[in-house]
């Protein structure tokens, strides 16, 4: 049996997770029981099993419909920042969902606020969040302008990108052309879920109308060297998650996945956890299990470069 590195004492940069999914059985027993007369602790925790992206999404949106107030968003990142802190995570990029929250009826604005505040005092401590705010393909045009609105005026409170995401099949990046546009305008990066379980004909449009810096995911890149060009001439980054993949059976085995691809092909990755609370994974197991099938020498090259890939840049 391969012998596989410690990868816990080095330190990283994680640059794709979302918040919601970052809440962990544990978490969400004490929202639940702060939040609902309906859900006891125990009759939530098959919402932590899922066989693919549609389940996974349902419960995905249960989960986030039990962070009720700003208080409990607060929890929700100081748990977070608890789990990165003990991975020797010192910087996290993390995906926020706007329009979740609104169709919740959630106070948005003061859970933006909330994300300002718990951002500022975690870097006192020497753990650094930004945020991601996430237009979702399928909802409506009016939640993607909001999410924009929302990005813009709060890029001085720690928002570094606006992202996009949900089911592939649901839309178009063309649709949200102008958003992304106007977002590099002011200054934010941008990002986009592509390739997951889409065709490569999801990346090529991500690519020509939300220009990323980043594409998450990005599986269906491997078979298809015009794109794979692309990809390196642009410099753009392939965010991989092969648990995330694993459990939502983008791929059906870890030698499946196509991070050994993208590395011989000389794409440039970074490792990340997706949906660490609700796939039962850190970033560190993360790196163990790559280590199945990546040189340890590969795997520490992909930690060290990830700290030139985030849009905001701290010390080792």
């Amino acid at each position: 049996m391969k012998n596989v590195y410690n990868f816990t004492y080095l330190p990283k940069v994680e640059l794709h997770l979302h918040l919601e999914g970052s809440i962990t059985p544990a978490l969400l027993a004490k929202l639940v029981e702060k939040n609902s007369t309906l859900y006891s602790s125990n009759s939530v925790k098959k919402f932590f099993s899922f066989k693919n992206f549609k389940e996974f999404v349902e419960s995905y949106l249960f989960i986030s419909s039990f962070i009720k107030t700003p208080q409990d968003l607060s929890m929700v990142i100081r748990n977070l920042a608890s789990q990165q802190k003990n991975n020797n995570v010192i910087l996290s990029e993390i995906h926020f969902t706007i329009a979740t929250h609104v169709a919740q009826k959630k106070p948005i604005d003061e859970f933006v606020e909330v994300l300002g505040e718990e951002q500022k005092q975690l870097e006192k401590k020497g753990i650094y969040f930004f945020w991601i705010f996430d237009i979702v393909r399928g909802y409506p045009l009016e939640l993607a302008d909001k999410t924009l609105e929302l990005a813009i005026t709060n890029k001085n409170k720690g928002v570094v990108a606006l992202g996009l995401s949900g089911f592939e099949e649901l839309g178009k990046a063309k649709a949200f052309k102008e958003h992304f546009k106007t977002a590099k305008e002011y200054g934010l990066a941008t990002v986009a879920h592509a390739g997951e379980f889409g065709p490569p004909e999801a990346v090529w449009e991500a690519l020509e109308f939300v220009q990323p810096s980043r594409i998450g995911h990005g599986l269906s890149i491997k078979d298809y060297p015009n794109l794979i060009e692309e990809i390196k001439k642009r410099t753009i980054i392939v965010e991989c998650c092969p648990t995330s993949n694993l459990i939502l059976g983008a791929v059906k085995r870890l030698e499946e996945h196509p991070i050994k691809t993208f590395v011989e092909k000389g794409i440039e990755v970074t490792l990340a956890t997706d949906d660490p609370g609700m796939f039962n994974i850190s970033l560190n197991k993360e790196l163990e299990n790559v280590a199945k099938i990546l040189e340890e020498s590969s795997i520490i090259e992909i930690i060290e470069k990830s700290f030139n890939f985030s849009f905001k840049k701290v010390k080792k």
